[in-house]
């Protein structure tokens, strides 16, 4: 490496979402984390699951191989792993 970049590194941003467990909560939950989570965990029409429709729509999704789920809107989300990440432009991670 020539002297003069040496000390030269690029740093990139990318912007990651938020997921959720679904493994998690199957396996560490209470009713009472349950009945709280009825109040941020919508459907997807915007309406409240009861507390039986949001474990069954948990073993729903583990049984389709999923392990975590969006929290919002992501155009690049891996059932397994999470929101893989969005590249961010010059001074938008500010």
């Amino acid at each position: 490496m020539s002297e003069d970049l040496k000390d030269f590194q690029v740093r990139t941003f990318r912007r990651i979402h938020m997921s959720h467990s679904i493994t998690g909560p199957l396996k560490n939950w209470n009713r009472s984390d349950w009945v709280r989570a009825t109040k941020y965990i919508l459907k997807n029409d915007g309406s409240k699951f009861s507390v039986d429709e949001l474990k069954d729509h948990f073993l729903s999704e583990l049984a389709k191989g999923h392990e975590k789920f969006p929290m919002g809107d992501c155009d690049n989300f891996d059932w397994k792993k999470g929101c893989l990440g969005h590249p961010m432009k010059e001074g938008e991670a500010q």
